[in-house]
């Protein structure tokens, strides 16, 4: 017997996606200013400066779990117990998404932090930012970078690669409330181009997660995500190429404004095949990168019910990025 389709639909909004969610914890944001911004003419997604975010998670039963405070400084980024650019003989910018700034831990807990503590004569900065992925830190590096373009001291810039930050950039991994602003790039005619935001290259679907959006977001996006051939339709081999070329020009973006610099690649937990292959052919072409699978991303995590790294997690990175930068002087530049 076929089921008829409003009737198939009824079951996976009301029976199938509820049970889906059942099981997660649950978050509450307080802030004077809120916590972040877009800017959807450049396709960019920020944080908000001069601004203090109070962060309360709760069990799916309703219990409190946790509650912490994040701090943002003059430039939008957390608060990092470090010298400032002006002061710090090196500098260290730490690139990522919500593990790298840190989700659901204090200022001082997050890798960055960590880092300056290990090596107080840095200046270390946290520019990661919950929902980012490749495109996103690339944008990042063209719009915000610029504001540092100075005679700024050697150091490095550090990118914590995680394998869903390809599905992130091509709008496939729909866990972001403001992913239809990310950032579009395709390798055309050997160049690297922005094309705009995923909401002006993909208008009908942008328009559709919309309506879903305002009736209930995590259902909406769940069902976008799960339609058939959604992913290999928004995963295209066009965009798989322009997640391969924009490491070498965020590395090419950075030196731009640290000339004196070096860009790290960290290399998270679970690659994909796409993954190694494509980090070995950018080793080849010059791309620095530091695999991180060794340690113990399963493990030292928030809760069993999510995964972003604990601050033990945290200073293990960052012990072992020190260890890294102590045995490998800096190459010769590309």
């Amino acid at each position: 017997m076929k089921l008829k389709p409003a009737l198939l639909i009824g079951f996976v909004f009301f029976v199938v996606l509820p049970a889906l969610g059942a099981n997660q914890l649950m978050n509450k944001f307080t802030s004077p200013k809120g916590a972040n911004a877009v800017n959807e003419e450049l396709a960019y997604r920020f944080m908000k400066p001069n601004n203090t975010v109070l962060h309360e998670v709760f069990l799916p039963d309703g219990s409190p779990l946790l509650t912490v405070t994040y701090i943002f400084d003059d430039f939008g980024h957390r608060r990092t117990p470090s010298k400032d650019i002006d002061h710090g003989t090196r500098h260290a910018l730490f690139f990522g998404c919500s593990y790298v700034f840190g989700a659901k831990l204090n200022d001082e807990d997050t890798l960055p932090s960590h880092f300056a503590k290990q090596n107080p004569d840095y200046w270390s900065a946290n520019f990661g930012i919950s929902g980012y992925g490749v495109f996103d830190v690339l944008r990042q590096m063209e719009l915000d970078l610029s504001r540092y373009r100075r005679a700024a001291p050697p150091g490095f810039a550090f990118y914590l690669y995680l394998p869903f930050h390809r599905q992130r950039s091509g709008g496939a991994f729909f866990k972001s409330p403001n992913m239809e602003w990310t950032p579009q790039y395709r390798w055309q005619n050997n160049q690297l181009r922005f094309l705009g935001s995923w909401s002006e290259v993909h208008p009908a679907l942008s328009w559709i997660l919309q309506k879903l959006k305002r009736w209930n977001f995590d259902l909406g996006i769940r069902s976008l995500r799960g339609l058939p051939g959604m992913t290999g339709r928004l995963m295209n081999e066009d965009v798989h190429q322009a997640v391969h070329h924009s490491f070498p020009a965020i590395r090419d973006e950075y030196l731009k404004s640290f000339p004196e610099g070096r860009f790290i690649v960290g290399l998270g937990p679970h690659l994909t095949e796409r993954d190694r292959e494509m980090f070995a052919e950018l080793t080849r072409q010059g791309i620095e990168t530091l695999d991180l699978s060794d340690l113990p991303f399963d493990e030292e995590i928030i809760h069993p019910l999510d995964a972003h790294p604990n601050s033990k997690l945290n200073e293990m990175i960052a012990r072992k990025i020190t260890s890294y930068l102590a045995e490998n002087p800096k190459p010769d530049s590309p």
